[in-house]
Formats: structure tokens, C-alpha cells, sequence
């Protein structure tokens, strides 16, 4: 069994997007299983996975088209994701975590050490 196409919100790789609702979904190949007897998602801070920030445990009701997790994504931080599914077969299948990495976009403030707005074309003669 093998997972794939791993999103969020409809995205591969959503940098810098502001979610309300954060929304995972993937897809499952070469399974001898016809059904999903289960899914477990883990976010966490870190690659590896090990500040995990949300962990559903293995959840029955948990749908590859769109699981909703009740997660308060901060601004400016990188998150990382992965699905570990268990068929009707008993296979089980962990995601790379490295697939997808939702990332909650700047919200307020400077971004990389530039003064926010507004702008204003500089004068080359007078230097202002």
C-alpha cells in the first residue's frame, strides 16, 4: 500500500497561505484493501516529527477527500504533516512528511526585516 498525492487545502505545498480551515486529503495506491479502516494525522514543527502540534489518533471517520483538523495554525511558521492509513486488510501505510508543509502566512508587521507600507518610489535627485 502506498500514499500519495498528499494536500492541503487543494495545495501540495501551501507557503505563506492564510487558513481559516486547514484541510488534509490524500490518496492511496496498490492496496490489497478495498476500504480505509482507519487514518492517523500527525503536524508537527519540526521534519522528523517530533514537536508534534496535532495528532488524531487513529480516527474510523477520518476521509481521505477532506479531513478537517481543528488546529490553530501561528503566522510565520512551518509546519509539517503526515497520514499513517490502515486498510480493511489490515496494510498500513505511513506518508512523507516531507510531501507537504502548510505554512501559515505573515499576518501583521514586517516581513524579513523590511518596514511595512506604505510605499513610495524614491527621488534619485534629492535622495528622498
Amino acid at each position: 500500500m502506498r500514499l500519495y498525492d498528499l494536500k492541503v487545502n487543494h495545495l501540495r505545498n501551501p507557503l505563506g497561505f492564510r487558513m481559516e480551515r486547514t484541510v488534509f486529503s490524500w490518496k492511496v495506491a496498490e492496496s490489497l484493501g478495498k476500504t480505509q479502516e482507519s487514518a492517523r494525522l500527525l503536524v508537527a514543527l519540526d521534519e522528523k516529527l517530533e514537536n508534534v502540534v496535532f495528532d488524531s489518533g487513529f480516527d474510523r471517520e477520518a476521509d481521505s477527500l477532506g479531513y478537517r483538523a481543528d488546529i490553530c495554525l501561528r503566522p510565520r511558521t512551518r509546519y509539517y504533516w503526515t497520514v499513517t492509513v490502515r486498510s480493511d486488510r489490515g496494510e498500513e501505510a505511513v506518508g512523507k512528511p516531507s510531501g507537504s508543509r502548510p505554512e501559515r502566512g505573515r499576518s501583521r508587521g514586517p516581513a524579513n526585516g523590511l518596514p511595512a507600507g506604505p510605499w513610495r518610489p524614491l527621488d534619485r535627485k534629492s535622495g528622498v
